[in-house]
């Protein structure tokens, strides 16, 4: 009988903790996006944005998955979110959801920069420093847009 061998890593890496953090984070981070794209009247631009957040969220959530089970941490790859949304229709409530993924967008670039300067995957700390980056403008345009929403929805 054959022995598989051990993960690589310890349980108290600086690596595997960005991990296993950013994999659930980034399933969240897709499925509240797409959420707010399909909400009934969401505006075109509000939708590109947020399909563009998904698509980042859900590569980002790829490649560190694929990096755990390169390790043999099959079981902390497999994650979905279980993230829903209220079915509200009106402009405040996609307004509301826009802030929440403007602030779930600000967390990850905490989590990044907190990685970044201990990691010892070149993969990881690269994937740490781009979601730094594009986190922190998406956040920026998110408030944009939610504000936006908010003050149509004041107009009579």
């Amino acid at each position: 009988m054959r022995r598989r061998e051990l993960p690589q890593i310890t349980t108290g890496s600086a690596d595997l903790h960005f991990a296993e953090q950013v994999v659930p984070h980034a399933a969240d981070t897709t499925a509240l996006a797409l959420q707010i794209a399909r909400m009934p009247g969401t505006d075109v631009t509000v939708q590109a944005e947020c399909f563009q957040v998904a698509a980042e969220s859900e590569h980002v959530r790829s490649t560190v998955s694929d990096w755990l089970r390169a390790r043999g941490f099959d079981s902390l790859a497999d994650h979905h979110s279980s993230v829903v949304l209220e079915r509200e229709r009106d402009a405040q409530a996609q307004a509301h959801a826009l802030r929440s993924l403007a602030g779930h967008q600000l967390r990850s670039v905490v989590l990044a920069g907190a990685y970044a300067p201990h990691g010892g995957s070149a993969d990881l700390v690269r994937v740490a420093r781009d979601l730094a980056a594009t986190a922190a403008v998406e956040a920026d345009r998110l408030r944009a847009l939610a504000q936006l929403v908010s003050l149509r929805a004041s107009r009579p």
